[in-house]
């Protein structure tokens, strides 16, 4: 899987997954500098599990991280993290 791929799979897991009432709440406690899509951190990281299994540190695929942190979503930049 490229890391184009990859992140379009993580942004369409977590879109799925998405609570709306989450995110209103996420968004002000953050002064509304950035659009969530209300999974909190049990959820999230549940979700990125199967993306991350078996990911070393030697094989980052750093065009992936670079997508996330341009992604508008504060999930997103979590994930890169």
């Amino acid at each position: 899987m490229t890391p184009f791929e990859k992140y379009q799979a993580v942004k369409k897991a977590y879109a799925d997954a998405a609570n709306e009432e989450n995110a209103q709440a996420m968004g002000k406690y953050m002064r509304n500098l950035f659009p969530f899509y209300g999974l909190k951190t049990p959820t999230r990281r549940e979700l990125s599990k199967p993306f991350l299994k078996g990911v070393t540190k030697e094989e980052i695929a750093w065009d992936l991280v670079d997508l996330c942190f341009e992604d508008d979503y504060r999930e997103m930049q979590y994930f890169a993290l």
